[in-house]
């Protein structure tokens, strides 16, 4: 079989929201790059939220920030920063909508400290348990990918921020969280740099994703696949739904076409 590329998303993909990456998608990547072929980190998260039990799977390229960083076979491939000043201004944007939002970047998390409150303690601790000294306060000489704003169950009205999307897609994952990428990357562009670094054709590609913010690279890919449980607004972009990530999900996928 010709050597195919399978970028696989991180959360609620690879990585169940609640529980640990299940045995069988372990093996099924073992198999996968055993029998010749590619595994590739395409996910949202920049590359310090990235887990070490993900790395710890084996791969051979990341995307990561939904685009804005690539790596192949160890390699720093492409990497892109925002635009700060429309970055920023749609942060403060958030802030005067009483919402809270990190700043993620290559650099680590950075925080507004004057606003945390409880509400988003959760999501600090959690940055702050794997992050260490990279989540930091805000400060003049960052490098930012994206923002992440947690909602809490707070209903978002994306109307309401239409003058920001000339630059930036805005990805809202129900009443969980709000992503704001910049125009300029997504995953499939992050999948189209891995590709020309590796000397794959795209006709020689999977994706497997859950979400809206996989959107672009199911598309891009030859054959697009979502899991069982992912939300509805991302199994429209399926060629395929697999089961769910806890009943074998990845390994279903990758046998179902032949790659394991």
């Amino acid at each position: 079989m010709t050597k195919k590329a399978v970028f696989f998303d991180i959360d609620g993909t690879l990585v169940p929201y609640r529980s640990p990456i299940p045995d069988s998608t372990v093996e099924a990547i073992r198999l996968l790059r055993e029998n010749g072929h590619l595994a590739v980190v395409s996910t949202g998260r920049t590359l310090p939220l990235i887990m070490k039990e993900v790395f710890d799977l084996g791969f051979d390229g990341i995307v990561a920030g939904c685009g804005a960083y690539v790596e192949y076979d160890g390699d720093v491939v492409y990497s892109e920063i925002a635009d700060k000043e429309r970055t920023e201004a749609l942060a403060q944007a958030l802030i005067e909508d009483n919402l809270i939002p990190f700043y993620e970047s290559w650099q680590g998390i950075y925080y507004f400290p004057d606003i945390m409150t409880e509400e988003v303690m959760g999501a600090a601790q959690y940055y702050k348990t794997i992050l260490g000294d990279k989540f930091m306060p805000v400060r003049d000489d960052m490098e930012l990918n994206k923002i992440y704003t947690p909602l809490n169950g707070r209903e978002f009205d994306l109307s309401g921020y239409k003058s920001f999307e000339d630059y930036f897609d805005i990805h809202v994952h129900g009443n969980v969280a709000v992503e704001a990428v910049p125009k300029i990357y997504n995953k499939a562009t992050g999948m189209e740099k891995f590709l020309q670094a590796a000397g794959i054709d795209r006709a020689d590609t999977f994706a497997i994703g859950d979400s809206l913010n996989d959107a672009e690279m199911l598309v891009y890919a030859n054959t697009g696949i979502v899991m069982g449980g992912a939300f509805d607004e991302a199994k429209k972009y399926a060629d395929y739904i697999t089961t769910n990530i806890e009943d074998d999900g990845i390994y279903n996928a990758l046998k179902h076409f032949g790659l394991i």
